[in-house]
């Protein structure tokens, strides 16, 4: 993968801070498991700086708060198949987080990535929709909340794909804007309110293929 320079921080405020320094293009990785692919399609990021925030603390954790579940934008997919409290509050949650990739990716990838890249496919977008969740969004204004159903901003290209690929989608490059992060922005957690005993649900994904494939 090219990049004009690659950066690590540890903390959300650095990469935030970063994101807003200067006037080189951008763009925050985690797992990667989305922009590698890209980068091996085209050198799209050649000319970017690449932020890793997949070592900040601070956005891997799944903690109640209340009547809510808070779930860092760096907490990986397969953490929250696994998660006791997502197993018990949030099962369709689990569950859709379940068909993402395969085991490799799911062990790479995060929440955060997922829903970040706005791709239209994405497996947990639907499941957090359902459950009412929020995403909060971090600025160099500090913090602000959107619901998870207005997250997402269709994309004319995808949209007019007969079938999707990661390869063939690109934030940078798509006909305009996919989701609602302004410049200098990250997703830095998701609050997901509780479902309890009365909650009932079903998952199912539809695809050409069983498994690792796009809906």
């Amino acid at each position: 993968m090219q990049c004009k320079q690659y950066i690590q921080v540890r903390t959300a405020a650095q990469a935030v801070e970063l994101l807003n320094a200067g006037d080189t293009l951008k763009i925050c990785m985690a797992g990667g498991t989305d922009i590698i692919v890209k980068a091996r399609k085209r050198n799209w990021y050649e000319n970017m700086d690449v932020i890793d925030i997949g070592q900040v603390d601070e956005l891997c954790h799944i903690k109640e708060e209340k009547d809510s579940l808070l779930i860092g934008a760096g907490v990986k997919i397969a953490d929250l198949c696994t998660s006791a409290l997502c197993r018990e509050y949030v099962p369709v949650l689990a569950k859709a987080c379940g068909h993402i990739g395969s085991p490799q990716i799911r062990n790479r990838a995060t929440i955060g990535g997922n829903i970040a890249n706005g791709c239209l496919a994405a497996d947990s977008i639907p499941a957090l929709t359902l459950l009412g969740a929020s995403v909060r969004i971090l600025g160099k204004k500090g913090f602000r909340e959107v619901p998870a159903e207005d997250f997402i901003i269709p994309c004319t290209a995808c949209l007019n794909h007969e079938e999707m690929t990661v390869g063939g989608c690109f934030y940078g490059v798509t006909s305009g804007r996919k989701n609602v992060l302004d410049p200098g922005e990250i997703v830095a957690e998701i609050r997901v309110p509780k479902r309890y005993g009365t909650y009932r649900y079903f998952y199912q994904k539809v695809g050409r293929r069983n498994g690792f494939c796009m809906s």
